[in-house]
């Protein structure tokens, strides 16, 4: 396996093949597909931090986890 590129068009103005535009969209079709992927990856990582397939863990782990520390804070004596 390896990675594949793309055939740029030539410098002097010829088109390419219609062999070599096909290539050419399917790996365009093929890598729109992996960046969708990671878009969507990075963009749900955060979620992703506090989530576990474990089944020991979300067995043992019935107290839900709170995120806000601002309510915490606030209800403090040494803020008053």
């Amino acid at each position: 396996m390896g990675v594949f590129t793309p055939v740029k068009q030539p410098a002097d103005g010829q088109m390419l093949d219609p062999d070599t535009r096909t290539y050419n969209v399917l790996l365009r079709g093929l890598r729109c597909l992996g960046e969708r992927g990671f878009a969507l990856l990075t963009g749900r990582w955060r979620a992703l931090r506090h989530f576990t397939t474990s089944p020991a863990r979300s067995a043992t782990s019935s107290k839900p986890h709170s995120y806000s520390r601002i309510s915490s804070t606030a209800d403090s004596p040494e803020t008053r």
